[in-house]
Formats: C-alpha cells, sequence, structure tokens
C-alpha cells in the first residue's frame, strides 16, 4: 500500500469523520489509522468502523490512554474472538499501548 492510498482511503476520512483528528497525538493518530484499515473507517454516526467506536469517542472527549485501551477489545473476527489478534493488541508496555498496531 503507498502513501498516497493511507492518505486518501484512511488519514482523510478519518479528518473528515472525527471532529478535533488533528489535534490528536501523532500517535493516537496512527492507532486509529491502523484502526480504519484493520476494520475499516466507518463513522460516527452508524457507529460502525474506526470512527464509529468506542475508542474514538475517548480519543474525542481527550482520554487518550481509554481510547487506546478501548481499541485494545478489537479482537474477533466473524464475532469469534481470535488468539492471534489477542496477543498483536497487548504487545507492548506500560507506555506502548498495543504496540504491535
Amino acid at each position: 500500500m503507498t502513501r498516497e492510498q493511507i492518505y486518501h482511503d484512511y488519514w482523510l476520512p478519518l479528518v473528515r469523520e472525527v471532529p478535533g483528528f488533528l489535534n490528536f497525538p501523532v500517535g493516537v493518530q496512527a492507532a486509529m489509522l491502523s484502526g480504519a484499515y484493520n476494520f475499516g473507517v466507518g463513522s460516527i454516526k452508524s457507529r460502525k468502523g474506526m470512527a464509529g467506536s468506542s475508542a474514538t469517542r475517548f480519543h474525542m472527549a481527550g482520554e487518550y490512554a481509554k481510547g487506546c485501551a478501548a481499541q485494545l477489545r478489537f479482537n474477533k473476527a466473524g464475532g469469534e474472538e481470535i488468539e492471534g489478534l489477542n496477543r498483536r493488541r497487548g504487545m507492548g508496555d506500560e507506555a506502548r499501548i498495543g504496540e504491535g498496531e
């Protein structure tokens, strides 16, 4: 995937969909880009995808640690919990939640 594709397919839609996205810390923006790539951009209105997630609601409230913790819960595929996603989401340490993303 090229930078241009990431910019047009994920970054710009997040800028449009998520109020304050440009003011979020760069690490939060990166985590949200990863989320948008993995489960879609979605929208706040639909409450689907990265934009409509509980993680984004926490980020919009300035509660970045809670937002990152909420993103760790995205560990299912086809409605079933996937151990590999649990491991990946849990990588990191106290300073870097979900570093595998």
